[in-house]
């Protein structure tokens, strides 16, 4: 079923594993190349984030990783739906705040969202413009030495 539309998207933070025919947009914030397992089989790993800057794990595994890893830009937005909702595995000692991860095939609904309706990248990163970084870095000279800088 698609229902792929704005309006009827809802945040991850409502995503639960019985619920059924569900939208969220989300930005792509992580995506790791397409492995390949010992057993010969594919997967690709990825990190949706919403506009609420709530995170899901996402896992796509063979034979449709390679498809949607061609489909799914790193920092692009997207309506997604139809994926299947699942408690994350704790037997993992993991430094993440995700209550559920999603898994993907080829059944998922996966639409580009149009220009306007795009996430903006510092829901991903926290990003300080360069000429507001006096005020980030306060009067402590030590914060320097342990601040990344990007120029562009």
């Amino acid at each position: 079923m698609q229902i792929l539309a704005e309006e009827k998207c809802i945040p991850i933070a409502s995503l639960e594993p019985k619920l059924h025919e569900w939208c969220i947009r989300v930005l792509v914030a992580e995506k790791t190349p397409v492995r390949t397992l010992q057993s010969g089989k594919t997967q690709l790993k990825l990190v949706f984030i919403d506009d609420e800057h709530t995170k899901i794990k996402c896992i796509v595994f063979h034979p449709d990783a390679p498809d949607l890893d061609e489909v799914l830009k790193l920092y692009k937005t997207y309506y997604i739906g139809n994926g299947k909702i699942i408690p994350l595995n704790r037997n993992f000692p993991i430094m993440v705040d995700y209550k559920y991860q999603m898994i993907f095939n080829r059944s998922a609904n996966i639409k580009a969202t149009e220009k306007e309706e795009e996430l903006p990248l510092d829901n991903v990163y926290q990003l300080t413009p360069f000429a507001q970084f006096p005020d980030f870095m306060g009067s402590s000279e030590d914060k320097v030495d342990k601040s990344l800088f990007f120029v562009l």
